[in-house]
């Protein structure tokens, strides 16, 4: 019997053929994880007030090995499956945040959604392999818990992760879907976009401010704010910020955002002491 489609591969997989496929797409998972927490644990040991030479020489050793490891798998795997939308945008993801090659991990991304567009790729809104990653880096760091005590693998949770410069680097379906996107629309758009004004502007502000300010320090661990949906309304949220990785310039954060149980009959209008309105909720736009 056939074990399913595998995202855009042109085929179905007999039983013996998908296990070992998931085998194989397991493992790059694997050591894709294992990269990452190489990483990790070069950034804490910087972080430390005392560190020895030889540990900072034993992680960087560390890190070129693991990913060394991860290269080698990625592209053992990607010639048996050299037309699977979820690898290929997997080891695009790996290229941009471990091998820091943006312009590689462009083509990769690229070629999957031409793959996906020319297969009719069904399954190309529920790859959020990438995020996973990112976030067994970030509940390992945390305990598993944000500061509020929401589980950091909570799938209601509308996650994204941006760099310093504010530019998205992904976000998970739950926010694609709940904001009215589609999948990857939102990668390489500025934050400021999902914000409504005069918030938009300030973001810049707050960004220069912490890369400024030099230290390890996030400024806005738990917040209650809008964020807007594609269509222009506002959607009232309770807002997590934490850093994924990186120092300065180099920062990844990850910004959880849960949206707010509201009252059915009721709307809302955010308006400024002066008077301006900044944006409405859907009933009010309705």
């Amino acid at each position: 019997q056939a074990a399913g489609h595998t995202g855009a591969m042109g085929s179905q997989m007999d039983l013996v053929g998908y296990v070992e496929y998931q085998r194989k797409y397991n493992l790059v998972i694997r050591v894709h994880k294992e990269a990452l927490m190489a990483t990790s644990h070069f950034w804490q040991l910087l972080q430390s007030h005392r560190v020895s030479f030889k540990s900072l020489s034993n992680a960087l050793i560390h890190i070129e090995n693991s990913t060394r490891k991860a290269e080698h798998n990625y592209r053992s795997v990607l010639l048996e499956y050299s037309s699977n939308t979820k690898l290929l945008r997997l080891y695009a993801r790996f290229l941009d945040t471990v091998k820091n090659d943006p312009q590689a991990a462009a083509k990769f991304y690229s070629e999957a959604t031409k793959l996906g567009e020319l297969h009719g790729d069904t399954d190309i809104h529920g790859d959020d392999d990438g995020m996973q990653v990112t976030l067994a880096e970030v509940s390992a760091a945390l305990g598993g818990k944000l500061p509020d005590g929401t589980q950091v693998t909570n799938n209601e949770n509308m996650t994204i992760l941006a760099n310093a410069a504010g530019i998205i680097q992904k976000a998970n379906k739950t926010t694609t879907n709940g904001l009215g996107f589609r999948r990857g629309e939102l990668e390489g758009k500025n934050l400021k976009g999902l914000m409504p004004m005069p918030w938009a502007n300030k973001h810049v502000t707050y960004l220069k401010n912490y890369l400024q300010r030099g230290d390890d320090r996030v400024s806005l661990p738990s917040a209650h704010v809008v964020v807007l949906h594609r269509l222009g309304y506002g959607i009232p949220v309770n807002l997590t910020v934490v850093k994924a990785s990186g120092l300065g310039e180099d920062s990844i954060f990850m910004g959880f955002l849960q949206p707010q149980r509201l009252r059915t009959g009721r709307c809302r209008l955010w308006v400024l002491s002066d008077g301006t309105v900044t944006c409405a909720d859907s009933e009010f736009c309705a």
